[in-house]
């Protein structure tokens, strides 16, 4: 088995970039940084502030928060990847939207072993325990059966994308594909992963009474329950970085910068929270309708992702072509691995990479750190509590 290690030296342009994207709390200094190492054996509670970033509404809007409906959870596993170097903000950032820095690159993973349905069995067991977790951290929660019963519930999942749906991220060049997975009987409705197309068909629904978040409000009201959203990306890692002092704004200042890495897996992700006593309802057409503000919906996104410590993989090939040695090639994505040129944030250098898995080991490596990322997650809300 060989294990990859790359440096890649990387335009001015890329570092102005990455400059536009959440920190992750790395010191970039002289010193080679690591992003924090997550424990699973260590008290969530203590490591939460490292990995989970709050947005300002948490602080506002969990304190009448006790009762909820999980109405999704999504977990979204990458096939054909870019690398992630660590120095964006995971999946989801407060702003709102998917935050993959997008930045040329020299190293594609195509992860072997996991098919559809090893997939789907691994996005309901994350589910299923995260309902656990949720009840762990002191929230009553809905029974699943009394939630899949909810006619209004069932509106929601019959009007989202059916799973497995397909996510590309970037654009033109990149090779970059996810596959969202949701448990049995749920679809994927959260307009960051299905665009802006699909979001101005939901607001067209919105205007029929057939959005899936009228439906969630409605559900929100007749059980009277907060809603809860999770949402996981399970992909591909390198965290070691260095650069001038300053954090990113450093970074932007340098005409280059290092990255070195290797292939582990990164875990990152979100837990929205919509908070009924936050909600507004009304009737029109004769059906209850009912709505929160964006802007007061608590969310504990990504500060850091959760990188894994053991191997996930039973083998690692390199697969880079003839071709690809030959030819120039620009492959534009979400960060910075491998050896390349920079002229003008293009790389004409790509080395492809096959990750081999075994799935029960790969399974049980991802449901370590999405359970931790969960955990922390709630901890976090649990403390906007106070």
């Amino acid at each position: 088995m060989t294990s990859p290690s790359a440096r890649t030296t990387v335009a001015a342009a890329l570092a102005l970039a990455l400059a536009a994207t959440p920190a992750l709390g790395l010191s970039l200094g002289k010193k080679k940084a690591e992003a924090p190492a997550f424990d699973a054996n260590g008290s969530l509670a203590s490591q939460a502030s490292a990995f989970i970033a709050p947005n300002k509404a948490a602080a506002k809007n969990m304190k009448d928060v006790n009762k909820v409906a999980i109405t999704s959870c999504n977990v979204m596993f990458a096939y054909e990847s870019n690398a992630s170097a660590g120095t964006q903000g995971g999946l989801f950032s407060e702003a709102g939207g998917v935050t993959r820095a997008e930045a040329t690159v020299s190293a594609e993973y195509t992860l072997h072993g996991m098919d559809e349905a090893a997939m789907q069995a691994l996005a309901a067991e994350i589910c299923e325990a995260a309902e656990a977790q949720v009840k762990a951290a002191g929230f009553e929660v809905v029974p699943a059966d009394v939630l899949a019963a909810n006619e209004d519930y069932q509106g929601i999942h019959a009007n989202a994308k059916p799973v497995p749906y397909e996510y590309k991220a970037g654009g033109k060049g990149t090779k970059s594909r996810y596959l969202v997975y949701a448990p049995p009987g749920q679809g994927v409705y959260d307009p960051r992963f299905i665009g802006v197309s699909a979001g101005l068909g939901s607001a067209m629904k919105a205007a029929k009474g057939t959005s899936p978040q009228l439906f969630e409000g409605r559900v929100m009201d007749t059980l009277q329950a907060d809603a809860m959203n999770i949402n996981l990306l399970v992909d591909f890692a390198a965290v070691e970085s260095d650069g001038s002092k300053g954090g990113l704004g450093g970074l932007a200042s340098k005409d280059s910068a290092k990255v070195d890495g290797d292939a582990r897996l990164s875990v990152s992700g979100s837990v929205k929270i919509v908070p009924r006593a936050q909600q507004e309802c009304w009737d029109r057409f004769g059906k209850r309708e009912c709505m929160v503000d964006a802007n007061k919906i608590p969310e504990f996104n990504t500060a850091t992702p959760v990188i894994s410590a053991d191997p996930f993989y039973k083998d690692f090939v390199n697969e880079t072509s003839t071709g690809d040695k030959v030819g120039s090639a620009v492959s534009k994505g979400i960060a910075v691995l491998g050896a390349m040129g920079g002229v003008g944030g293009r790389s004409y250098s790509i080395k492809r990479y096959g990750v081999y898995v075994e799935p029960a080991q790969y399974s049980a490596e991802v449901k370590k750190y999405s359970q931790g990322f969960i955990g922390m997650a709630l901890e976090s809300a649990k403390a906007a509590k106070q």
